[in-house]
């Protein structure tokens, strides 16, 4: 019975430790849509110089104070894969992004009652199985309390309205444009040929054999196996050590040209029915060619349609709220004190009397239902840049000085031809030469390719350097200060 107990507090501290990732993800992202800022004072700035009653002032937008305070707190509760690339600099213009779009939602008549943020909140955590204990003392260890959370989830939804009335009507894809795509980009929706095999692995890794000792073990049930092979599962229970698929009678299907060479040697001389032996890394295989395809088939485009329209629906809608942003920023009166204060620094002839907002390097993610998102329970991904159009007013450093750098630390690249972000990603590197992966499977664009799949790759494009992972569109600079390079 003890350890019957010690098992079940065991599962339950791993569950409570799942929970508090959730949560804490939750709040990176929350702050990032939405900080609770100073008092409105559309005069005091500007007669204070970039002071004002409630501290020192990072920025005033359309009168609203962000202070530096406030800038520093939310900054700090970042994880620190943000921090590594993103600046308060960077933050803080995601913070006044966030600021416009709340005060346009208000100018527009769209508010948010606390009956609706709380139920939002209260309906996630149930989604997630967190208690109201377990949530306070979340949330005292972020130095927040329900209300605050509350009041971003209640930002987060009047932004989500927003996008509701302004963006997402604006962004519609038809059948017609998703028509149009398909047959431009056919190649993409061809499927290569196919094979699949049964399999009997005899392990010189799990198993404490030879590759001598797996080969005559191989030989030994190949004599075994009946002429109509209707005996093979029962052997594949029995003997392989491929655990994973021996409920499946040892069973893959994969894509010609995506097996080891000895196996596209071995299929390549081999037709439907036959019987072989692989030896590989992994040991000796006994393998059944169950079903052999020889030619290239195009996916229908019924069957690729809905796909289709989510993709493009996704691209145009980072295009409409790129614009959408834009327009706000030049209509609103912004002074950032940040920014103003390094160009004081950085000339001495540049005059800082009316402090000026410029484009940072990382732009404010596209704002999602985010407590829907963190069901799945992953990770949070960095904010990603909305348009190559953005991104290429920031100053690039030659690339000759990092390829060296970065191909010596084993950075890879991994995209997909098909992805929007990929190419943008690709447009930011110039001729900066890293390692790419490519992860799209002809013919279907939800799958990957096997080398992705190995990586763990979720998302495009996600970068692999210094041992970790990092998902979004960086700049040479930022990839090479990440990996170490200077």
């Amino acid at each position: 019975m003890a350890k019957s107990k010690k098992k079940n507090g065991s599962v339950k501290k791993n569950n409570r430790f799942s929970k508090v990732k959730i949560l804490f993800a939750i709040l990176a992202v929350l702050i990032l849509l939405g900080a609770v800022f100073g008092l409105l004072n559309k005069f005091m700035p500007d007669l204070l110089g970039g002071a004002s009653l409630s501290g020192k002032l990072a920025a005033t937008v359309n009168g609203q104070e962000i202070t530096e305070a406030e800038l520093d707190a939310n900054y700090e509760k970042l994880p620190a894969q943000y921090r590594m690339f993103m600046t308060r600099e960077d933050f803080l213009v995601q913070l006044i992004d966030q600021t416009l779009l709340k005060q346009d939602a208000s100018s527009k008549g769209l508010a948010v009652s606390d009956e609706e943020a709380e139920a939002n909140v209260k309906e996630f955590l149930a989604k997630n199985n967190i208690s109201e204990e377990e949530l306070d003392d979340l949330l005292k260890n972020q130095s927040m309390n329900y209300e605050k959370l509350v009041q971003v989830s209640k930002d987060q939804l009047l932004i989500d309205k927003l996008f509701a009335s302004e963006i997402t009507p604006k962004a519609e894809v038809t059948a017609e444009e998703a028509m149009q795509y398909y047959n431009e980009n056919i190649d993409s929706f061809t499927v290569p040929p196919f094979v699949k095999i049964r399999h009997v692995l005899f392990s010189t890794e799990l198993v404490n054999r030879t590759i001598l000792e797996s080969y005559n073990e191989a030989t030994d049930l190949v004599a075994r196996i009946a002429p109509d092979k209707s005996n093979f599962c029962d052997l594949v229970t029995e003997y392989s050590d491929d655990k994973q698929s021996a409920p499946l009678c040892g069973e893959y299907t994969f894509a010609q040209g995506e097996l080891p060479d000895q196996f596209e040697a071995w299929l390549n001389k081999s037709s439907e029915g036959d019987i072989g032996k692989i030896s590989t890394e992994y040991g000796t295989h006994v393998i059944w060619l169950v079903e052999k395809e020889d030619e290239e088939n195009v996916a229908p485009f019924e069957d690729v349609k809905d796909g289709v329209m989510i993709s493009l629906k996704t691209q145009k809608e980072r295009v409409v709220y790129s614009e959408y942003i834009q327009d706000l920023r030049d209509a609103a009166d912004i002074k950032n004190y940040l920014l103003t204060n390094e160009t004081v620094a950085a000339s001495e002839d540049e005059s800082a009397d009316e402090p000026v907002l410029e484009e940072a390097v990382l732009e404010v993610a596209e704002p999602e239902t985010v407590l829907e998102e963190q069901e799945a329970e992953t990770s949070e991904p960095m904010a990603e840049p909305e348009e190559a159009s953005t991104m290429t007013e920031v100053e690039v450093l030659p690339s000759g000085d990092y390829t060296a750098c970065l191909a010596g630390k084993g950075v890879k690249f991994y995209g997909a031809s098909w992805d929007s972000s990929t190419a943008q990603q690709k447009s930011l590197l110039g001729s900066l030469e890293v390692e790419y992966v490519e992860c799209a499977v002809a013919g279907d664009y939800r799958d990957q390719a096997k080398a992705c799949k190995d990586a763990g790759v979720d998302a495009y494009p996600t970068w692999e350097l210094s041992g970790q992972k990092l998902m979004g569109i960086y700049t040479p600079k930022q990839l090479a200060d990440a990996a170490g390079c200077r």
